[in-house]
């Protein structure tokens, strides 16, 4: 246990007494609990019965003292704390404020400041409420926070409770959560006991205990067996005031369970058809992306050929200028010449007409090219919008489908980087592959949580009708022993003398409860794996266990049902209790060892036995 350093310095010793002979009118109430343990429910009650709630002083100056001591994990705090000169000098002044109503200051962290608080406020009431270890854990599982974590501190919290409310008997008030929830009029008798005064209010906001089942079932796996937290429940049920009658929460029906398990396999299944519908968009948007970059870079390479034709072109145009303005300076000095340069004339005359109509031809050529141009523009044009219009759709389906907002903007950066980088298809392609992986190991991952949840499911019906079957087989027990009393039969007392034997109880397989279609199947399923393992031995386990021989029961259903709870061995090949004690996580899980070792423990090189 953390001991925290709070003992007040000098100034808090003067503090204390300035506001002890000023404001000895000023009621506060400090409330404060185990975290997240679902005792924050009762504060809208409390508020409405006639408290003031703490406004945000309060919570600035806690923020300061745990900023200047380093902590982070206000949960589990591992250092002393202390305030310092300047948050002593806030606190004297925070705490001398005067209030039309007594005050609520409902915090998290005062837990850990309860010592402090008491002797620095002389005039303070203290509110603590704790709540069962199995309410509390079940709560901090809905919040999704790790539970083996959680126990420790519900165990530090509790230590602090039950302590401060032993040293501060006639201003504390120690109640349980879930009575006070249940009984809010006694809550407000309760609280007269300290000196505070609440209006008669009935409607305090409660959790629904059906939310809870599921995280209460686990939290009784996790609690089993764990003495600490027995001895410090108990310590807590001695200090705290009783508010009436305890409340006793029923174990879940088989039915609910049922639901539960139906609801969790639609939001598998809808989240695998999301996948998969985004993943084949995914694949047409990259079909698309490619084949617009193949076209891009086609018509590229068409316009660059073009316009190089161009400058060729162009370059033959000047040069043919030239020769035309040499060849017409020509004819000027051939005609000063004389009529000798006639002959002359006509042929550059005929050149010239030549080389005009190959300009024009030329430029027809030029014109065509064009033409090629701007049709390879529009077609480029055409792709572009194609692509605008893909990545719209690719847009709408991820506003729809929020969950997997992430990855799809991941591919659309990899489609932007695809475009800046055209020689890296390889590297993306890769990239894909493995993302893809990554999409299939999540999927087999969910499957296979859902395959440990069913196993659950059946190992809770399994546990009912065994404790079903005992409670017939004492009401059978009863009976014949009224028979016997009534009249005795010698025929009867050999009978009963047969049955008794030194092996654990045979039992019956009966329905009581109605086992559906499905899990009948599924044991069906089991059983026929068990059988062509290879380490399930029918003979030997007949052998073994006279009353499964005796009384006719397939030895492999008997052993899926109910032998490996009761520690019995398949064959000698496979030691059962030496599996659940040397894999502590399938122990908790409530699998059945055999089929554990036969899909997931021989693959994980897992031993079966010592040998």
């Amino acid at each position: 246990m953390v001991v925290l350093d709070l003992l007040p310095s000098e100034m808090f010793m003067q503090a204390r007494q300035s506001i002890g002979n000023e404001d000895s009118d000023v009621a506060l109430v400090i409330t404060a609990g185990c975290p997240y343990s679902g005792w924050e429910a009762l504060l809208p009650g409390l508020i409405e019965s006639g408290f003031n709630s703490s406004d945000e002083p309060f919570s600035d100056w806690l923020d300061e003292i745990y900023a200047a001591a380093g902590v982070t994990d206000w949960v589990n705090p591992v250092q002393s704390l202390k305030p310092n000169d300047v948050i002593e000098r806030k606190a004297t002044a925070l705490f001398k404020r005067r209030y039309n109503a007594p005050l609520l200051w409902a915090d998290n962290r005062n837990l850990w400041l309860l010592d402090f608080l008491a002797s620095f406020i002389p005039d303070a009431r203290f509110l603590l409420f704790n709540a069962r270890a199995e309410y509390a854990l079940g709560c901090a599982i809905e919040r999704e926070l790790d539970p083996n974590q959680y126990i420790e501190s519900w165990c530090k919290a509790s230590t602090v409770l039950t302590g401060f409310y032993r040293r501060n008997r006639h201003r504390t008030l120690l109640l349980d959560v879930e009575q006070s929830l249940n009984a809010p009029q006694a809550l407000s008798n309760a609280c007269q006991r300290i000196g505070v005064a609440l209006k008669s209010n009935t409607s305090f906001v409660s959790v629904a205990p059906e939310s809870l089942v599921l995280e209460r079932m686990l939290a009784q796996r996790f609690l089993s067996g764990n003495q600490v937290v027995r001895s410090l429940q108990m310590e807590l049920d001695a200090s705290t005031y009783p508010l009436g009658e305890p409340v006793i929460e029923a174990l879940p029906q088989p039915t609910d369970l049922y639901r539960s398990y139906l609801q969790l396999k639609n939001v598998i299944q809808k989240l695998t058809r999301e996948c998969a519908g985004q993943e084949e968009l995914a694949e047409k948007n990259q079909l698309l992306y490619k084949e617009s970059q193949r076209f891009r870079y086609q018509a590229d390479s068409e316009i660059k050929e073009i316009r190089r034709e161009n400058e060729n072109l162009v370059i033959q145009l000047d040069q043919m200028q030239e020769e035309l303005k040499a060849s017409f300076l020509t004819i000027q000095e051939m005609e000063q010449i004389g009529k000798e340069g006639i002959e002359e004339k006509q042929k550059l005359q005929s050149r010239i007409e030549h080389l005009d109509k190959e300009l024009d031809d030329r430029a027809k050529l030029l014109k065509k090219r064009d033409l090629e141009q701007q049709q390879l523009q529009s077609r480029i044009e055409h792709l572009d919008k194609e692509l605008g219009d893909s990545a719209e759709l690719l847009a709408e389906r991820a506003i729809d489908q929020q969950q997997l907002q992430v990855k799809m903007s991941a591919l659309e950066q990899k489609l932007d980087e695809q475009a800046k980088l055209i020689d890296g298809d390889r590297v993306q392609e890769e990239t894909n592959r493995q993302s893809k992986q990554q999409e299939n190991a999540d999927v087999r991952r969910l499957e296979k949580e859902r395959e440990l949840l069913l196993q659950q499911l059946q190992k809770m019906e399994e546990e009912l009708e065994h404790y079903f079957l005992q409670y017939t087989e004492l009401v059978k027990e009863n009976e014949a022993k009224q028979q016997e009393k009534q009249e005795p039969d010698p025929e009867s007392a050999q009978v009963s003398a047969a049955v008794v034997s030194k092996e654990a109880p045979t039992r019956k397989f009966t329905n009581p409860f109605g086992r559906t279609n499905k899990l009948q199947k599924r044991e069906n399923a089991q059983i026929e794996l068990l059988k062509k393992s290879g380490l399930f031995d029918e003979a030997w386990y007949l052998s073994q266990y006279s009353d499964v021989k005796a009384a006719g029961i397939d030895p492999v259903r008997h052993y899926l049902r109910y032998g490996s709870s009761e520690g019995r061995n398949p064959s000698r090949e496979f030691d059962t209790k030496f599996y659940l004690e040397r894999n502590s996580d399938v122990a908790m899980a409530g699998i059945n060892p055999l089929l554990h070792y036969i899909r997931f423990g021989r693959d994980e090189g897992r031993l079966p036995s010592k040998r």
